[in-house]
C-alpha cells in the first residue's frame, strides 16, 4: 500500500469528468488531502463582515483532487474511509445576504471567526462547541460531461454536508466514470 499526498495548490471548484487526475491510486492506498477553506482564501482571519458580501461564488468549495482509482469502473462503488482530519487553528461561518435558507431574512453580511482547539471550537470564551470535523464536499466525477457547480448535492455526491462522516467512518460513492475521479474539500469543524 502506498501513501500519496495532495497539497492545496491546484484546487478545482467544480465537478467535471474531463478534469485530469492529479494522481493515480490503487485500492487500499492512503491519500492525504490538504484542502483550502471553503471560500478559497476570500475569507481570512483578518476579514471583516463586508468580505462576505463580495464573495465570488465561482471559487466556493475549492476541491483537492481528483484521484484516479485504478480498476474503478462505472457501476462499482468506491469506498472511502475517513482516517483523520486536522485543522489549521481557525475557522469561520457567516450570514451571506441572499444565500441559504434564511438569506432573504438577514440582508446584512455577518462574519464570525472561530479559534479551533484540539477538542473544541471557541465561539466565545463562554461557548465551546465540540470539534467534530468532516468534509462537507466529497464525491466522484459526474457521468454527464461539462462543468457542474459544487453547491447542490448530486448523483456523484458533492455538497452532502453529512456531519456524521467524521474520522472513523466509511462512505461509498457510485463510480460513474472510469477511475472514479474522487475529490474532497469544504472541511467543517462542526455542524
Amino acid at each position: 500500500m502506498t501513501t500519496h499526498y495532495l497539497d492545496d495548490t491546484q484546487p478545482h471548484a467544480f465537478w467535471d469528468n474531463s478534469y485530469p487526475a492529479r494522481i493515480h491510486a490503487k485500492s487500499g492506498d492512503t491519500v492525504v488531502f490538504e484542502t483550502l477553506e471553503a471560500s478559497a482564501c476570500q475569507i481570512t482571519p483578518a476579514s471583516q463582515d463586508e468580505a462576505v458580501a463580495h464573495l465570488d461564488f465561482g471559487l466556493i468549495h475549492p476541491l483537492t483532487g481528483p484521484v484516479y482509482v485504478e480498476g474503478a469502473e462505472p457501476g462499482d462503488g468506491l469506498e472511502v474511509e475517513v482516517i483523520s482530519i486536522k485543522h489549521k487553528n481557525w475557522g469561520w461561518n457567516a450570514v451571506i445576504p441572499g444565500f441559504g435558507l434564511l438569506g432573504e431574512d438577514f440582508p446584512n453580511p455577518y462574519l464570525h471567526h472561530y479559534k479551533l482547539g484540539r477538542t473544541h471550537c471557541e465561539f466565545r470564551k463562554d461557548i465551546l462547541i465540540p470539534y467534530e470535523p468532516f468534509c462537507g464536499v466529497m464525491g466522484v466525477a459526474p457521468r454527464e460531461p461539462g462543468r457542474l457547480n459544487t453547491i447542490p448535492p448530486r448523483e456523484n455526491a458533492g455538497n452532502i454536508d453529512i456531519r456524521h462522516l467524521t474520522p472513523g467512518t466509511r462512505v461509498t460513492f457510485p463510480v460513474l466514470v472510469p477511475g472514479a475521479l474522487f475529490s474532497c474539500g469544504d472541511c467543517h469543524s462542526a455542524q
